[in-house]
């Protein structure tokens, strides 16, 4: 759908026809951040929080080195976009072997009854629309700025907000470590580990 909008969207909504471009680039690190996503909460699933967060760190490490070669070589509004279409792939390319060291999936098979996969797919259904409702909420401000302000308006917004977002690492920082711990309890029906947590 983006795709497709991107040039009515570049034309009537950012009214800067480098807006396609931009949004056809965001397309392809979205690509990759998805595998990328199931990457990293692989690892998280797996309770393998080490290399978990040697991603956060590779990812941010290999953002910062290739966006300072990209604008020491060419400074332009698409460097940012390459910088991190090539960082999401090197991740990829790097961590996919060591998921493979922590468990081998080539060596058990999986069966996968009606009922289970019922039960995953509603369950998958739901998080993948409680995901929208969260993005709908985290982005409508910049949403509905870019539609009433000028692109310098809402880019200067936009500068300011990850600053104050920093604060809300300390809450995924917990949350990333106590969501396997509370569904594995769950699961084990060891509720009163979860009531004394």
């Amino acid at each position: 759908a983006l795709f497709i909008s991107s040039g009515f969207l570049a034309q009537y909504y950012f009214k800067n026809v480098l807006a396609a471009q931009v949004l056809l680039l965001f397309i392809i690190i979205l690509f990759f951040i998805s595998f990328k996503s199931i990457l990293r909460f692989s690892f998280q699933a797996f309770q393998n929080m080490k290399l978990f967060a040697l991603m956060y760190l590779a990812d941010n490490l290999f953002i910062l080195l290739l966006l300072l070669w990209f604008f020491n070589h060419k400074k332009d509004i698409f460097m940012a976009s390459y910088a991190h279409i090539l960082a999401n792939f090197l991740i990829i390319i790097l961590f996919t072997p060591l998921l493979f060291k922590v468990f081998n999936f080539f060596k058990h098979k999986a069966s996968l009854d009606r009922d289970t996969f019922k039960k995953l797919l509603n369950f998958g259904l739901i998080t993948i629309a409680a995901n929208v409702g969260g993005i709908i909420i985290l982005y409508t401000d910049t949403l509905v700025l870019t539609f009433f302000r000028s692109l310098e308006e809402v880019g200067i917004y936009n500068a300011v907000v990850p600053t104050v977002m920093i604060i809300q690492f300390f809450s995924t920082s917990i949350a990333t470590v106590i969501f396997p711990m509370v569904a594995e309890l769950w699961a084990r029906k060891k509720n009163e580990y979860l009531e004394q947590g």
